[in-house]
């Protein structure tokens, strides 16, 4: 069983760039399937207009929950969360980095709005639930709504094992694109990420 709540207009502000409104929905799965270690990701870069910022949202699922993140070139971030259900946030991620605490938790990503290629709309505000590491799948699946009616852009972040990424296939991207230009290694794993 999970819990789902949401708006249909949700203000999403992001520090002083700025804000969006429309639907957004934040799921809340059984606690059972937190967990305590995970990649997260920057905002997608290299967007037509302008990305409005990021915030992870760290939820705890017991007292005293203390999170370490490591980002390349970085020194690791602690957070402390005192409390269950207690809440931890950050800004505007660097690069990707490796997330590990001492007890489960629930890690959320909150996008304000992108503008459209035209610059006069402004893009629904989105949310990530990350899954942890252990959740990875081998044979993952998934489809992007098709780009170009209102000028979004469509973007997919990936998390493999560097030494699996020969095995990677997308429709429309050559795989030899893919094997070897644009990873990032993720700090104290075997993991290696992109965003496309």
């Amino acid at each position: 069983m999970a819990c789902f709540s949401g708006n249909v207009r949700a203000h999403v502000e992001i520090g002083q760039e700025g804000w969006s409104r429309d639907h957004l929905v934040s799921q809340l799965p059984p606690v059972s399937t937190w967990q305590r270690e995970f990649v997260i990701a920057p905002a997608p870069s290299g967007l037509t207009g302008a990305s409005l910022g990021e915030t992870h949202i760290f939820v705890s699922s017991k007292p005293d929950t203390t999170i370490v993140i490591t980002q390349n070139g970085a020194a690791p971030v602690t957070l402390y969360i005192p409390e269950a259900r207690g809440k931890a946030f950050i800004t505007s991620l660097n690069s990707f980095a490796h997330v590990q605490s001492n007890k489960p938790i629930q890690i959320a990503q909150v996008f304000g709005s992108q503008q459209g290629r035209d610059a006069a709309a402004t893009g629904d505000p989105s949310m990530i639930i990350y899954g942890g590491i252990n959740q990875y799948s081998s044979q993952p699946q998934t489809t992007l709504p098709p780009e170009g009616h209102f000028g979004y852009i469509n973007r997919v972040m990936i998390i493999i094992d560097r030494d699996e990424r020969t095995g990677l296939r997308m429709s429309r991207i050559r795989s030899r694109n893919l094997e070897n230009n644009g990873w990032v290694s993720i700090p104290n794993t075997n993991l290696v990420a992109r965003c496309k």
